[in-house]
């Protein structure tokens, strides 16, 4: 099979890493983080900088990695490098089938909750099992799907425009958080750090706290979905894994300040509780700029999670080729087939397709009217940490056979990206819950997802077996 063009740079990279990772996740969570920690701002901001360096821990292992291992998809080169082809198959079919099509259909469900929020103060427009969300979700994942095809190139140009609308509502609380104490109602950064919101009403749960802020950091993996498109990616792509996740955690952390100088602790631990904590944002721009500055944070939150939309749809795309090229899955030939600068249908048709029919999971999930879809409401945090724990076959490998790196690299950051993994394992699967609250919910809510996981994973399996994909010799790219 022929070889695909090399036409992204570090730029790129790092705009990937960025783009992905800063979608909606630190607008909804900083008021639940403030909940959970008793209302500190000192000890949420330990919390997102644990958070912080379990993500760039693993992207250091990663960048590593990415410079003794090229060939397509780094998402599934470095799995099957350091187990054997069936294991790199399995981990490639979970991301390309169920893990990256759950993300894309949720953000495009929660990016159809802030628009509809932007312009209603009707709850049952705005909240995620209205049917205004659902069609919202189903236009943005079309018409992505339509863009990433017919115009690659535009869709990348989006991706890369889209950056400034990502980190524009982050540098705007940044700024204005440094002087809210003389022009916003709010109580500064000093009295942001001195005064916590209730602390006599709220239970300190710091495990928790933590949990959520890792699952915000998710998504930084997704930029080696695109190894064999970098310009010499053994360099590029660990710079840009490294300096793309260093960026994000500075821009949470500044950003958590900000929003606690200008809206203070105590009005975004009570706006947590609104739909998706929506309003936690929109608090801190209603402070700043009134009713207008509502809108505007709720449109630009919007436009991040056009660009978490795109770049998800692009990623699931390019799992799905990695397969193809590797001569496995469904109709590897065609579904690895480049066209010109990109590909032809068939990958983009498969995204499109298995997105749709998460996003619909979803939207039963959001209405409730189905007992079992019930229990899948949490399904993309479950996701996000099976995925995590099928990385540690990588820091494992890093530890054993990397002799010749130092300490830093052979040890250390493994040994935290393993602690990591297994800490989000934990979470994922309810069994945190279970110890900490004696909760057992959401150890339902992990078995209903893997009796789903199974529908859509047997299939893969079988024509895996069946056809003798598993026989082949793998593909070098």
């Amino acid at each position: 099979m022929d070889k695909v063009k090399r036409k992204y740079g570090l730029f790129t990279g790092i705009v990937l890493v960025v783009g992905t990772v800063i979608g909606c996740g630190v607008f909804i969570k900083s008021g639940a983080v403030l909940k959970v920690t008793g209302g500190s701002l000192p000890l949420s901001l330990v919390a997102w900088l644990i958070g912080g360096l379990i993500m760039i821990a693993g992207g250091f292992c990663f960048a590593v990695y990415a410079t003794r291992v090229e060939k397509f998809n780094g998402c599934v080169d470095y799995i099957e490098y350091a187990s054997n082809r069936s294991v790199g198959y399995y981990f490639g079919y979970f991301l390309g089938m169920i893990n990256f099509p759950i993300v894309t259909a949720h953000v495009a469900f929660v990016g159809g909750s802030y628009i509809m929020g932007a312009f209603s103060d009707d709850p049952s427009l705005y909240n995620l099992d209205s049917w205004p969300v659902l069609i919202i979700a189903l236009s943005l994942i079309t018409i992505f799907f339509l863009l990433n095809y017919f115009a690659p190139k535009i869709a990348h140009k989006f991706q890369v425009s889209v950056l400034f609308v990502k980190v524009a509502p982050l540098i705007m609380v940044v700024i204005a958080g440094l002087f809210a104490k003389f022009f916003i109602n709010g109580g500064g950064i000093g009295q942001a750090f001195i005064n916590p919101a209730n602390p006599e009403d709220v239970v300190v749960n710091f495990g928790e706290a933590i949990k959520i802020t890792s699952f915000a950091y998710d998504g930084w993996i997704c930029v080696a979905a695109f190894n064999a498109e970098f310009k010499d990616s053994k360099k590029t792509l660990p710079k840009a894994i490294i300096l793309g996740t260093a960026a994000v955690v500075v821009f949470y952390m500044l950003y958590f300040i900000g929003a606690s100088s200008i809206a203070t602790n105590q009005s975004l631990v009570e706006a947590a509780s609104g739909n998706l904590g929506i309003f936690a944002a929109a608090t801190v721009f209603n402070k700043m700029m009134g009713q207008a500055g509502v809108i505007i944070s709720l449109v630009l939150i919007f436009g991040s999670c056009m660009g978490s939309t795109n770049v998800m749809i692009l990623t699931t795309s390019r799992t799905l080729i990695a397969l193809g090229y590797r001569g496995e899955g469904f109709i590897p030939k065609r579904m690895a087939k480049p066209r010109g600068d990109d590909f032809t249908l068939t990958p983009y048709m498969s995204t499109f397709i298995i997105t749709m029919f998460f996003a619909i999971v979803w939207y039963l999930a959001f209405r409730g009217d189905i007992p079992f879809f019930n229990y899948l409401i949490d399904m993309d945090t479950i996701v996000c940490s099976l995925v995590y724990g099928g990385y540690v076959v990588v820091y494992i490998y890093i530890i054993k056979n990397f002799k010749n790196e130092n300490v830093l690299k052979r040890y250390i950051m493994p040994i935290i990206s393993i602690l990591g993994s297994f800490f989000f394992v934990f979470c994922g699967t309810g069994l945190y819950q279970l110890v900490v609250d004696g909760d057992v919910n959401p150890l339902i809510n992990f078995s209903c997802f893997l009796a789903l996981s199974v529908a859509v994973y047997a299939p893969g399996i079988y024509v895996y077996y069946k056809n003798g994909q598993n026989k082949l010799p793998a593909n070098v790219i």
